[in-house]
Formats: C-alpha cells, structure tokens, sequence
C-alpha cells in the first residue's frame, strides 16, 4: 500500500513539472499560480509521509525538485514578461531625423506631409504612407511599419538596395528624375501573406516593332525584408518591342 501511495504522490509532483512546461511562454501571474499550487501538493505530501503512509524521504526529494523547477520557470516566465514590455516601451512612431542603421548605413527620415513620410539612404529615396515605428538598440536604430493584419514587418532593405535589385531585375543601370523613377514602400497581400515591399516605377526607353521610340512604363516589387525581387509589370504591348 506504501508502494502504490509513494508512486501516486511522485507521478502528482512530476505533473507539475510538465504543465509548467507548458505554460512557460505564459506570463508570470500563471507561473506563480503553478508554483502555489506545487507548494500546496508538496504540504499535503508532506502530511501524509509524517503519518507513514508514503515514504517522506522519497516525496521530501521529489517535492524538493519539483518546487525548484516551478520557480525557475516562474523566473523566466517573469523575465520574458519583463523583456517584452521593454521592447514594447523602446519601439515608438518613426521621428524625422539622421539616425544609423544596424548595418551602420546613414538614414534620413523626412516628414513629407500629414500621411507620408520618406526614407533616404545614399542619395536614395522612397516614400510611405505606411504607419512606421523605430526601435533604438545600443545607439543603432531598427525601422518598421504597421501591416493591416497588426503585425510588424522590419525593414532590413534600404532604399538605396532594393533599388540596385529593381534596376537588376529591369536590365537598367539608373533610377532618376531623368526616367521618371519613383520608390514607394508599401503593402501587399492578404491576412498572413500580407508583407512590405518597395515598389519600383520607371520609365523604359523601347522601340515598337523594333522601329519606333516609344516609352514603356515598368515597374518591380523589392520585399522590405528579404530584399526578393517578387512581381515585375510591363505594358501588355512589351512582346512588341525591343527593349
């Protein structure tokens, strides 16, 4: 009978272990009511060994070890909370100014009007209607904008970047005034495709029936993240001509 009570007591205390293994991503409140209750088994436990019917040094061991786990989980359950709200707290709505890159690149953030804002990186600029928030780590600041599904998407890609991939993807070598050049940053997609990418728009110099001088508007998304050339777009008389 001792037997079948130790081992019912040990395999409750071990119980303990895996639903706070479980809720270890929770918050702190439910780490500390998991630990109450690891402490509440571990008295009862204890009452029961003093009256003989479980072995106490067996239950004093396990209890021991299961109490220590709970509040090491406690612990860092309290710590990711913590370091959550500090990031929180750190990512606020993007200020224009001159601020450094985490690749150390020169970032200019200029106000445009009540609904845009631009991005400039050597020389390079793109404007965005998209909300953007800035996070400043060890003198270096992260950008990123608000997507319609409420999540963030970082903004690895500068300007200057995606518009060398564009020019790439476009078989061009300047994007300028000259050519009608533009950059937006801006979202596409749907619910968990939804991402922010730079649209690159251009005008192409182009001969209809390879006789004619015809401009041929162009244009290719650059993801903001990934920096993936994703959507190319020519006018549907492109086939025609030479390029």
């Amino acid at each position: 009978m001792k037997q079948i009570l130790t081992i019912f007591v040990l395999l409750l205390l071990s119980s303990i272990t895996f639903v706070m293994a479980e809720m270890s991503t929770g918050t702190a409140a439910d780490a500390d009511e998991v630990l109450s209750m690891a402490q509440d088994i571990n008295a009862q436990a204890a009452g029961m060994a003093n009256s003989g019917q479980v072995n106490p040094d067996e239950v004093n061991k396990m209890a021991g070890e299961i109490i220590n786990t709970t509040a090491e989980i406690a612990n860092k359950g309290a710590d990711e909370q913590l370091k959550n709200q500090m990031q929180i707290a750190n990512k606020i709505m993007a200020q224009a100014g001159n601020y450094i890159g985490e690749k150390g690149e020169q970032i200019q953030l200029m106000k445009k009007d009540a609904t845009k804002m631009q991005l400039k990186v050597n020389n390079q600029m793109a404007e965005t209607k998209l909300e953007m928030m800035q996070e400043e780590r060890e003198g270096k600041t992260k950008l990123m904008v608000k997507l319609s599904n409420g999540k963030d998407a970082e903004i690895k890609v500068m300007p200057d970047s995606a518009s060398e991939r564009a020019l790439e993807r476009l078989r061009l070598k300047v994007c300028s005034e000259e050519n009608g050049c533009s950059i937006e940053l801006k979202e596409v997609g749907k619910d968990e495709a939804t991402k922010a990418v730079y649209e690159v728009k251009l005008e192409k110099k182009s001969r209809l029936f390879g006789i004619f001088p015809k401009k041929m508007k162009v244009s290719t998304q650059v993801d903001a993240e990934s920096g993936e050339t994703t959507k190319t777009k020519k006018p549907w008389w492109a086939f025609l001509a030479a390029e």
